[in-house]
């Protein structure tokens, strides 16, 4: 695994498990460069009552073991600001007061999507295990964008195997199997070979009509429930390393192209 940047900031997100809406959906977002550092600030203004945001404090009151601390993603500053920008693109949305973008705020939505285009040469992977909770992607329709555009590059090989081996053509497997596979290496080479590209041809079939923010959201559900997850399966399998998401992606299509558009 690359060693993280000194400058390296996270996402994070303050929820509670009795929400039901999902994580990204709810709770309190920000960004730090010292995970234990802020979740203990936090808990500590928590604990004696003068958090500054109210909803939390609310929340915590109410259920103080339901809370819950996760890291979303890392990075630059930079963007992790865009994130938080397109997660709360609104005033008092979720349990932020403010828009999200960061302590400079100020940044333009446009701006915050221009900071997460691929770029030529992608930064190298930096994750980190979450703290008091597993790791997992935040997937409003606010930030759908974001987090199609989180991942790029080639697993050029992990996608010519499996198409070699679990998705291989077989004049005698049934239609609809022939059909299955198909799909599954169309999958295997949108997840791996075209990189951001390709998983938004891949969520834009399997979602609504378009590549809107809740046609994407239609579309990571559906891509996660055909593997037995939803959405935030489905936002794990497209924003996973290129390797992993050509493995993802393709069984992902391949068992949704069974289940939805099997002949009869």
């Amino acid at each position: 695994m690359t060693a993280l940047a000194d400058d390296t900031h996270y996402l994070y997100q303050i929820r509670s498990r009795q929400c039901s809406s999902g994580l990204g959906f709810d709770g309190y977002h920000g960004i730090t460069d010292n995970v234990k550092r802020r979740k203990s600030e936090h808990f500590d203004d928590l604990k004696r009552g003068k958090h500054k945001s109210e909803k939390i404090q609310a929340a915590h009151d109410v259920g103080p073991s339901d809370l819950e601390f996760w890291i979303h993603t890392s990075g630059t500053r930079e963007e992790m600001e865009a994130r938080e920008r397109l997660l709360v693109s609104q005033p008092n949305m979720h349990w932020n007061k403010q828009v999200g973008g960061g302590p400079r705020r100020g940044m333009t939505a446009e701006a915050a999507m221009e900071c997460l285009r691929p770029k030529d040469k992608p930064a190298p992977a930096a994750s980190m295990p979450p703290i008091g909770a597993a790791a997992a992607p935040a997937l409003p329709v606010s930030g759908a964008a974001a987090v199609l555009l989180a991942t790029a590059g080639s697993g050029v090989l992990a996608s010519y195997t499996l198409n070699k081996t679990v998705f291989a053509e077989d004049p005698g497997v049934s239609d609809d199997e022939r059909d299955a596979r198909s799909a599954g290496r169309a999958g295997t080479r949108l997840g791996a070979g075209v990189g951001v590209a390709g998983m938004l041809a891949a969520v834009g079939l399997a979602g609504e009509v378009g590549l809107s923010g809740a046609a994407v959201v239609s579309g990571v559900s559906a891509i996660g429930g055909a593997v037995g997850g939803g959405a935030i399966v489905g936002a794990s399998i497209v924003i996973a390393a290129p390797a992993v998401a050509a493995l993802a992606i393709g069984t992902g299509v391949y068992w949704l192209r069974k289940r939805r558009w099997g002949r009869k």
